[in-house]
């Protein structure tokens, strides 16, 4: 009796677990859409393309190669895997010295972040930022 309690309490852990994750991975889709769309708000369509068949590859390959790394070394491995690929990445995956850029662009111009749509110089050539709605946006100009 008590671990036929104990067996549905768990599953109606797991249940919670898969919801979270999914109304988590939905909620990063649209962060992560609504960023790109900053950028070229033009081409929605084919950036909307262009995330979506990278996030596809790198979800088949993070499959795959953890699946790999569980199989030899199991969940540390993984873990160990999983802390080095974001540690390369960095913290956001972005160029650190363009996101500088911004900051200390937003930071010198705080009293223009009324205006929308004003650009900065920074980040070396063909980069620097755009104050949209009073945010200091990284964008890369057109060549």
């Amino acid at each position: 009796m008590a671990a036929d309690r104990l067996v549905v309490a768990l599953l109606w852990f797991l249940i919670l677990g898969v919801i979270t994750m999914d109304f988590a991975l939905q909620a990063v889709h649209v962060a992560n859409q609504s960023l790109i769309y900053r950028v070229r708000p033009e081409a929605q369509n084919r950036l909307t393309a262009a995330y979506m068949i990278f996030y596809s590859i790198g979800s088949a390959a993070g499959s795959g190669l953890s699946t790999l790394i569980y199989e030899q070394a199991g969940w540390g491995g993984v873990c160990i895997a999983g802390a080095i690929v974001r540690g390369g990445l960095g913290v956001s995956g972005r160029d650190p010295r363009l996101m500088r850029s911004c900051a200390a662009a937003r930071s010198s111009h705080d009293h223009d972040l009324t205006t929308s749509g004003v650009s900065m110089p920074g980040a070396g050539a063909g980069g620097g930022c755009r104050i949209e709605n009073r945010v200091a946006v990284p964008h890369l100009e057109s060549t």
